[in-house]
């Protein structure tokens, strides 16, 4: 399941997921042209929901055109499914994905619990961050204008060709300050707030966290 989520799927996605962002930008400079107020955070969720049924079930969902999440059609089967071969997506991984030791497949319910997953969890808390990360840098001149400025002088122009617009290893090498603004609304307002259950996992010296020793195996 690792290559799920790791950055040479992100990669692969890339063509698809720079698609979803045009209509997100010709979205925006349609409300900028008629001069019209629009809610960004809904907006953001729509893009979310399209791009996570790209990576998640290989189709958009199709909610940033009808401008209506309500109108999400039900998930179609994958099992046996021939369109679902064409390229795999992270529920075909589920479906494939064996368990190290038995060989075991997950059961219908573990698939269908993982799909939820992705579909709720996965659609409110990367669209509220984003949210947030725009409310921060709109009420920050300063950030924004030197994000923008970083972005201009290292992307091209969003276009839809059959390249990847923002290619990962470029962004992720040529964008610091974005990169940073990114990490600073994560610690001032993370979207998750239940407490999560942290280790030290370092050698058997353990850390040194701002001068005070924490051995190994402590959480």
């Amino acid at each position: 399941m690792s290559h799920s989520f790791s950055i040479s799927y992100v990669k692969e996605m890339e063509v698809l997921l720079d698609a979803n962002v045009e209509i997100l930008k010709e979205k925006i400079s349609g409300f900028c042209d008629r001069q019209e107020a629009f809610d960004l955070k809904k907006l953001l969720h729509y893009y979310t929901i399209d791009v996570l049924g790209e990576l998640a079930f290989s189709q958009s969902f199709g909610v940033q055109m009808a401008d209506d999440e309500t109108l999400v059609p039900p998930v179609k089967e994958h099992n046996g499914d021939p369109a679902g071969q064409k390229r795999k997506d992270i529920l075909t991984n589920l479906i494939l994905a064996t368990h190290p030791d038995t060989g075991e497949h997950l059961t219908q319910t573990d698939l269908e619990t993982e799909a939820f997953g992705f579909i709720i969890a996965g659609t409110h808390t990367t669209s509220a961050t984003t949210a947030l990360l725009f409310h921060h840098l709109l009420h920050a001149p300063a950030a924004l204008s030197k994000c923008v400025a970083e972005i201009d002088a290292n992307l091209p122009p969003l276009l839809s060709t059959a390249a990847a617009a923002y290619p990962a290893a470029l962004a992720s090498s040529a964008l610091p300050y974005p990169r940073a603004c990114v990490r600073e609304n994560f610690r001032i307002t993370p979207v998750f707030t239940l407490p999560l259950a942290r280790r030290v996992t370092a050698a058997a010296e353990g850390i040194t966290i701002a001068g005070r020793h924490v051995p190994q195996g402590v959480s």
